[in-house]
């Protein structure tokens, strides 16, 4: 889990001074850690483990939509 949290902290701007969204089945998974890790300045859940299938097919549609 720290590793996740540093890989992100590496390639972004210092989560500490921002929202940060996490969502889907791992994010529920987590959550206890990342709230407790104290890396994330505010963290907000969408606790819809379909979220990421949900987001993937809306994108899908969009570029499909039209052919």
């Amino acid at each position: 889990m720290l590793f996740l949290l540093s890989g992100l902290r590496e390639r972004m701007p210092e989560l500490k001074s921002g929202k940060v969204i996490f969502l889907g089945g791992g994010a529920t998974l987590l959550r206890r850690q990342i709230e407790a890790s104290g890396k994330i300045g505010q963290a907000i859940f969408v606790e819809d483990i379909n979220a990421n299938a949900k987001g993937y097919e809306y994108l899908y549609r969009l570029q499909h939509s039209g052919r």
